[in-house]
This record gives C-alpha cells, structure tokens and sequence, in this order.
C-alpha cells in the first residue's frame, strides 16, 4: 500500500511538471506569433510611409520639371563707367588759404589753367562704378522669379545660389506629405533642385544644365564728373597766391550683356547637392 501511494505522489508531480512545460511553451509560442504580427505591422507602416514618400518626391520632380521645361533665357547687362582720375593716386599737399592742405597731385597736362602750380584735388578720384540690370522677361514658368534671382545674384556676387522652399498639396491631407526643395545654382548656372521629405529617406534630383551664355560688348558713351582743383597761382608782381578750379573729367561707359539659357531638365533619383 506504501509503495502504491508513492507511486501515486510521484505520478502527480510528473504531471504538474509537464502541465507547467506545457503552459510555458504555449506562452512562448504565442509572444512569438504577437511580436512577428506587431513587426509585420510595423514593418507594413514603414513601408507605406517610404511609398507615400516617393510619390510625393517623385510627384514633384515631374512637376518641376515641366515648369523647368522651355523655360526660356535671362538677359543680364553690366555696364561699368572707366575714369581717368583713377589713376591720379599720387599724394601730396600744398600751401592754401594760409594752412596746408593735403590730396591727390595732378599729373602735369591734365590742368591747363594759366599761371596754376601744384595743382591738386582734395575729394576722393573715382574708381570704375558697376550697373547691373537683369531682364527675367522671357523666363517663363513657376520657376521664373526665382531663376531670375539667383542669376542675377550670381552675375552681382560671382558666387552660388542657394534657396529652400517647399511643396505643400493644395488640400491639407495627412497622407500627401510636404516635400522640402533645395534650390541650387553654381557659378556656371547650372541648376540642381533637390527633393526630399520628412517620412522618407528617398531623394529626388531635378538636374538643369547650362546651354550657353552669349555675350556681346558695346561702347555705350561717356559720363562727367567735376573735381574742385586747388594750387597755387602766379600773380602779376611775381608773387604766388590762392587759387581755385574745376577739372572736368570724362569717362568711357562700356557695356556687356549675356544672354543665359539652358537645356531640358533631366530627373535623377539620388544624390545630395554638391
């Protein structure tokens, strides 16, 4: 009887154990089913975002490029004025109205007045001033006003443009994502427009190259400007005395204009702006 209750009590504890073995291995196996349904939803969330993404990107690029496409060109002209009293650098001071005042010596044959020696400005020569005008009236497009901007930053600066903008659906919506553009033109204008959003790592790039820049310069006239001359002057007595001029001084305005076009643009997915 003894050895059948042992039996008995032996028999229950292998149950317990297997019952436990059991339970742990339904529990495992079903955390296993919960985090493979909870990674595939997750990775199904990613996915859609990264497709939302891309249309965005590439939904834009195809936008921006046809407003890019016959886009027309931009005509800039600089015209810049050269005077000769640039090169009037030689410092020196003379004798007037009883104190010595200081400026710029004339060289001899530039003021021809009777008796004058020493003659001398006292106000700054010129240096060669720079006007710059940008026609953007046959640029067409959205894109318009902003390619007219920075090639007329670059003609000015001689240096890259670079803008951000963005690129929102007309109806507020959560699934159509902003995308977020970098405007970019080098030196040589050419163009690249980098296309991104925040819900994706896909990278759009509307590349737009030069075609040619034509220029052409003509001589546009002359410009004056007057500088008081101060020197000494000759009297009849063989003495000196004060006296005072004006030196007209004429300079030649030339002019350069280019004209700036570019070719079709071309999508290119990747790349970062270089």
């Amino acid at each position: 009887m003894q050895k059948k209750n042992s039996k008995l009590k032996s028999t229950r504890g292998a149950s317990m154990i297997l019952a436990l073995a059991l339970c742990l291995l339904c529990t495992t196996v079903a955390s296993i089913i919960v985090v493979n349904a909870t990674s595939g939803a997750s990775r199904n969330v990613d996915r859609t975002s990264q497709q939302r993404g891309y249309l965005a990107v590439s939904s834009a690029a195809n936008l921006l490029a046809e407003e890019l496409e016959g886009v027309g060109a931009v005509v800039a002209n600089q015209s810049t004025a050269s005077y000769p009293c640039k090169d009037y650098m030689t410092q020196g001071e003379i004798e007037y109205g009883g104190s010595v005042i200081s400026g710029y010596m004339l060289p001899d044959g530039i003021f021809n007045e009777y008796g004058a020696l020493t003659p001398l400005i006292q106000d700054p020569h010129h240096t060669s001033p720079v006007t710059t005008v940008v026609d953007g009236s046959g640029v067409f497009g959205a894109l318009a006003e902003l390619l007219v901007k920075a090639t007329e930053y670059i003609y000015q600066m001689d240096a890259a443009y670079t803008e951000e903008f963005t690129i929102a659906p007309v109806v507020a919506d959560e699934r159509l994502p902003e995308v977020k553009g970098v405007f970019k033109m080098d030196t040589d204008y050419n163009v690249r427009i980098e296309l991104t959003t925040d819900i994706s790592a896909y990278t759009i790039t509307v590349v737009m190259t030069k075609a040619a820049v034509v220029s052409r310069e003509d001589n546009v006239g002359q410009e004056t400007h007057n500088h008081t001359v101060y020197y000494r002057k000759l009297q009849w007595n063989g003495s000196y005395g004060d006296g005072v001029g004006t030196l007209i001084c004429t300079g030649d305005v030339k002019a350069i204009t280019q004209t700036i076009s570019w070719n079709p643009p071309t999508i290119v997915k990747g790349g970062t702006m270089e």
